[in-house]
């Protein structure tokens, strides 16, 4: 399981967060079956460039947002 940075716990953190990270995504990795995402239904995570790390953002829960290391 990835290294969790970082726990965003409403639609406005999330707003806040955003802009720290990189305009573009950097790649796309295949979803990880051990960090649960009921409202996810896409195959892969977005990885993002957040200062020198590429992270994933990952709702785990209702406006629950996790960071973790890709």
């Amino acid at each position: 399981m990835p290294k969790q940075i970082k726990v965003i716990r409403s639609h406005t953190g999330l707003a806040r967060f955003y802009p720290e990270l990189s305009r573009t995504p950097r790649r796309e990795i295949a979803r990880i079956a051990s960090i649960p995402s009921p409202y996810a239904y896409s195959p892969t995570h977005t990885v993002w460039q957040w200062g020198n790390r590429e992270v994933i953002i990952v709702e785990t829960s209702h406006k629950v947002y996790r960071v973790f290391e890709a």
